[in-house]
């Protein structure tokens, strides 16, 4: 994927977005990018960069397939970063699920262990505990270690953990005698630490339906159980970002929209809250302002990327892209479809490259197109997805002023665990006097004669 991402970059408003971040031409507003782009994009920047990536999108099942595509596209694993449930009312019944998932993903924020991020307005918009203090807040547990068993019950109330009999879920802690059982965030299973005295003879891990245990650890890490601390001011999650750190946000309009729409209905809750009696129903005390969100964002050198060309921005650009990009339709199942378009491309002078899912899906394709009589140039791409729906490259395809031949003289390198393999019969290229694992297209195959051509990089 990041000769895929490297080829991106060679496209002039790609390097020139890039060029921008760098040099201060941030904010950056591109248009004609579809999701599939967006994410394309995103990634070859923050290949480029070598920052760490922020993606902000406007609601959770959009974020959900860009973290998904940008995943295999740098091959990184992305936290997510959403907005968690706000109740007051005493006895409100709600799911805690994503403010536990909060806690991890601004745990690894603070410890720099997050290159890649993607969260929705909503996320962002909502204040939490100061990063210090969510450090302070967590516990690592090793055997060896010395911990006074009159003095940890107490941090554990106090990090949001809930006592009990016996531990069931998360974010509950049982102590009996010198047996120390705690269901952490982050925790596969809860965790059974045995002392002696006030030192760690063992731990490990233990199921909660039997009890018993199923494993040894070598350290346990516990995080608060709760979000906002006790005793802890507010802070925004915007400090945990690190100061370097690209933003990409997709679709400004939509995430100001949704802006307004969380800042409008924690008022109506508010005004509804303190109606009814609420003492501690100031919902929008828990949220960033208007402004405020304008501010935070401007920390940070901010690239908005768009469909179509708008003129309200949230922060006047200082830099104004635009790419013409082609996003393919599914071809359901339509192997004629898929053959046609291949004609189609290979009929203008351009080399095709097909991504396929995995290896038994790219030999079906290769067979079903011979059957068809459809032309191959002896170029095969493999791309094992990680993700849901095949690689993300599949999806989209960039391309700028339209089409153009393709030029002689640059063959196409990579390395065989890049993911290129040569079909049968077809000689290795030489890198610095070694043979080299490539792919490369003769002239009889793209169209004219004269050694080897690259595939284009407009479209892809």
């Amino acid at each position: 994927m990041e000769q895929l991402l490297r080829t991106l970059l060679r496209i002039p408003e790609a390097a020139a977005l890039s060029a921008a971040v760098e040099n201060g031409g941030c904010p950056a507003a591109v248009t004609g990018l579809a999701p599939v782009h967006r994410a394309q994009m995103a990634a070859a920047l923050a290949l480029d960069t070598g920052r760490s990536l922020v993606a902000v999108c406007d609601h959770e099942g959009e974020a959900n397939r860009l973290a998904e595509d940008l995943e295999v596209l740098l091959g990184k694993p992305c936290r997510k970063l959403y907005g968690r449930e706000l109740f007051i009312r005493a006895g409100t019944v709600a799911s805690r699920q994503w403010e536990l998932e909060r806690v991890a993903t601004l745990y690894e924020l603070s410890q720099g262990r997050c290159p890649l991020l993607v969260c929705t307005a909503e996320g962002l918009l909502q204040l939490t505990s100061p990063p210090q203090r969510l450090g302070q807040a967590a516990l690592t547990l090793s055997p060896g270690d010395r911990q006074d068993l009159g003095r940890l019950p107490g941090l554990l109330v106090e990090a949001g953990y809930t006592r009990c009999d016996q531990v069931e879920g998360v974010g509950q802690f049982a102590l009996r005698g010198g047996i120390l059982d705690v269901y952490s965030p982050m925790m596969a299973e809860p965790v059974r630490c045995e002392f002696f005295d006030d030192e760690i003879d063992s731990l490990g891990s233990f199921d909660t339906t039997t009890q018993r245990r199923t494993g040894n650890l070598s350290s346990a890490l516990l995080l608060p159980a709760v979000e906002l601390l006790p005793g802890a001011g507010l802070a925004s999650a915007f400090d945990y970002l690190p100061p370097d750190a690209l933003l990409c946000v997709s679709e400004t309009g939509r995430v100001s929209e949704r802006v307004k729409n969380v800042l409008w209905q924690a008022r109506e809750d508010t005004e509804s809250l303190l109606a009814a009696g609420e003492k501690n129903g100031d919902l929008v005390s828990l949220l960033l302002t208007q402004s405020g969100w304008l501010e935070e964002l401007e920390r940070f050198p901010v690239c908005m990327m768009e469909a179509l060309p708008t003129s309200r921005y949230p922060l006047a650009p200082r830099t104004l892209l635009s790419i013409s990009a082609k996003q393919l339709s599914a071809y359901g199942g339509s192997i004629d479809t898929a053959a046609s378009d291949l004609e189609h491309y290979r009929s203008t002078g351009c080399a095709a490259v097909l991504l396929c899912g995995s290896e038994a899906r790219c030999r079906s394709m290769q067979r079903m197109l011979r059957e068809r009589g459809a032309r191959r140039s002896g170029l095969c791409l493999r791309c094992h997805a990680g993700g849901r729906g095949g690689a993300p490259g599949c999806r989209g395809a960039l391309r700028r002023g339209g089409v153009s031949p393709a030029e002689p003289g640059h063959p196409y390198r990579g390395a065989a665990d890049d993911g290129l393999r040569r079909e049968a019969g077809q000689a290795p290229l030489h890198k610095k006097g070694q043979p080299s694992e490539a792919a490369q297209l003769h002239g009889s195959d793209a169209g004219g004669p004269g050694g080897p051509y690259p595939p284009r990089r407009r479209p892809l």
